[in-house]
């Protein structure tokens, strides 16, 4: 299945103005949209930073030329964080700034967003809605699959702990300090560069908006820092790493927890932490790169 849709894409790509379908609609014949100045545009598609979204991105503009008609490409600026479609689509400038994405100032160009995880940007997507109603996107629901995120453990560390004590890494109350001592099978925080990992003021962790979610629903107030608008960020040590209250107390007895992006699925890695015991110390990785040598190299949660 992925060597297919690779080839396949691969055809979309390289054949450039020739059909994809046999019965896909020519160049010629297709329309194009028009802006509100009465400009000929075409229907911007936009891809995010992953393999899969890449493909349909593909496929999605292959569908609005040859099936619909209209003149379509897929956006040359790539979407970082499942977050973005929401600021890229209502014609923000710089959506996957984190402080000033620019909105309200032009016109959209992308229109169309496919594999772009949004869900988990529900509030996000809210909250710009109330402030930007007149361009804020639509949400068409499911292409027809779901993906799914998860907290995710090493073999080596999940054999190594039932090997030796019966403890089971792969059920979640088993990382509850009040009854288990998980730690001792992870690494130390201590032994990562700080260097290595992005500063928590330039990720997810300091969106005000999932971080008074984090604030509101899990009572931690000790574990963000109020703003003066009234909403919240996390409260990093040397702004990287968030401690869970499990082992706010001392970093040394904390589970190092890497996560990559923005910061993905931050805030409810730093829920199910502080729900259930878990001696979390949460940290972006500063790269891709980064993210999996950490997760190779590190005795880790990620």
């Amino acid at each position: 299945m992925l060597r297919l849709a690779v080839v396949l894409l691969g055809l979309m790509v390289g054949f450039g103005a020739e059909l994809c379908l046999d019965d896909g609609v020519a160049e010629s014949e297709r329309a194009y949209i028009q802006d509100d100045s009465g400009n000929n545009i075409l229907i911007g598609v936009f891809e995010m930073a992953w393999a899969s979204s890449t493909l349909l991105a593909e496929m999605t503009a292959v569908m609005i030329r040859e099936v619909l008609g209209f003149h379509a490409h897929v956006d040359p600026t790539v979407g970082g964080n499942g977050a973005s479609p929401v600021f890229a689509l209502a014609g923000c400038t710089d959506f996957n700034d984190k402080v000033n994405r620019k909105c309200g100032t032009q016109e959209t160009t992308i229109h169309v967003s496919v594999d772009s995880w949004i869900g988990s940007y529900a509030s996000t997507q809210n909250q710009f809605a109330k402030e930007y109603p007149r361009i804020a996107a639509e949400d068409l629901g499911s292409m027809g699959y779901l993906g799914e995120e998860s907290m995710y453990v090493s073999q080596a560390i999940l054999n190594a702990a039932y090997s030796e004590s019966g403890l089971a890494l792969d059920f979640y109350k088993s990382y509850n300090t009040s009854h288990h001592d998980p730690k001792k099978y992870f690494g130390s925080i201590h032994d990562v560069n700080l260097s290595e990992l992005a500063l928590c003021s330039e990720t997810d962790l300091s969106d005000r908006s999932q971080m008074s979610d984090y604030a509101k629903y899990s009572g931690d107030y000790d574990g963000v820092v109020s703003q003066p608008d009234g909403t919240f960020v996390a409260k990093c040590t040397n702004d990287r790493w968030w401690y869970a209250p499990a082992c706010r107390h001392n970093g040394s007895a904390c589970i190092p927890v890497f996560t990559a992006g923005t910061g993905w699925k931050a805030q409810p890695m730093m829920q199910w932490s502080t729900a259930y015991g878990i001696p979390a110390a949460l940290a972006v990785s500063g790269s891709w790169s980064l993210f999996l040598k950490h997760v190779r190299t590190f005795q880790c949660l990620h």
